[in-house]
């Protein structure tokens, strides 16, 4: 294969350094949020809550 090089000679090494850098934080940022927030979804779909007492005879109650 040919090699690539898409970097200029005088393109300067902090830009591209700041952009490779800028990039990875976005890649972290972005699939932590959708970590976070599909965790939490799962969560709620795997454990869901009881019902508590107060629910059930507020039914029972309307159903006599």
């Amino acid at each position: 294969l040919p090699v690539v090089n898409e970097v200029p000679g005088d393109f300067p090494a902090t830009v591209l350094w700041r952009f490779r850098l800028s990039a990875l934080a976005m890649q972290v940022v972005l699939w932590g949020g959708f970590g976070l927030l599909f965790g939490e979804l799962a969560e709620r779909l795997l454990n869901p809550k009881p019902a508590t007492a107060d629910e059930g005879r507020a039914v029972a109650t309307a159903t006599h």
